[in-house]
């Protein structure tokens, strides 16, 4: 993740830059998600400056859960133990993050972004944990 003022890179658990001091945000979107009881929750959030229009297939556990489109997000609802989401476009290789959510840990948030390869513009799906 990169600061929005300054653009130095931080870390994903940063609430503020450590060199302009710009909030980062983070603390408000975790807070802003909660998981029924007993559940987890996993929110998928796309927000592509390029390759907007292509159609991010996303599975979660081996299952399709439909198409993440830019500038929206799907949230499913899981057990509590490990998982996977995977992603891809067409033309573009498939890509998966493994995570776990327990009872303590009952949330997580993903940025699915398009990462683009130079020779024949293709495009793989790249996953970034925000929380």
């Amino acid at each position: 993740m990169f600061c929005s003022n300054c653009g130095i890179e931080l870390e994903k658990s940063d609430e503020f830059c450590y060199n302009c001091g710009t909030a980062t945000g983070m603390t408000s979107i975790a807070k802003k998600y909660i998981a029924p009881p007993g559940k987890g929750l996993i929110v998928l959030k796309r927000d592509c400056a390029y390759g907007f229009a292509a159609k991010m297939h996303i599975e979660v556990d081996y299952n399709d859960i439909g198409v993440l489109k830019n500038k929206k997000e799907i949230q499913y609802i899981v057990s509590y133990g490990k998982h996977i989401v995977a992603g891809k476009i067409a033309g573009g290789k498939k890509n998966s993050l493994n995570f776990e959510l327990t009872k303590d840990n009952n949330v997580i948030i993903i940025d699915c972004y398009l990462d683009f390869k130079v020779v024949g513009l293709r495009g793989d799906v790249k996953f970034e944990i925000l929380n």
